[in-house]
């Protein structure tokens, strides 16, 4: 769970310099995503590839989740990280994947299930 007052606590002016509060809910925001992303590249490199694919549906799903329905005040400091987030994502599952099949799966999932990120 993302937290404004973890942002707030993890920002701003310091003993060590400044941090951007903008910048720093960027970072917290992709140290949540990390793990799913390592997790899918594992799916990679042992190719499962109909694992990569139906685990990134669910990453890219919950993004677009979170960009439709997130109204906390730490979605306020985030408010582009999920589409970028989704495409970058999808680009490189893309990269991985041979069969043109499985895009157009993804493809197919995506005009269905995450319209207008």
């Amino acid at each position: 769970m993302l937290d404004v007052d973890d942002l707030y606590n993890s920002s701003g002016g310091s003993r060590y310099g400044y941090v951007d509060p903008a910048d720093r809910s960027w970072e917290m925001f992709e140290e949540v995503l990390e793990p799913f992303e390592e997790q899918l590249k594992k799916y990679y490199k042992l190719s499962m590839f109909n694992a990569a694919k139906m685990y990134c549906m669910g990453i890219l799903k919950g993004l677009y989740i979170y960009e439709k329905e997130a109204v906390s005040e730490f979605a306020d400091w985030v408010t582009d990280a999920s589409g970028e987030n989704f495409e970058r994502i999808l680009s490189d599952w893309k990269k991985e994947q041979k069969n043109p099949a499985d895009i157009a799966e993804m493809e197919n999932f995506i005009k269905k299930n995450c319209q207008g990120i």
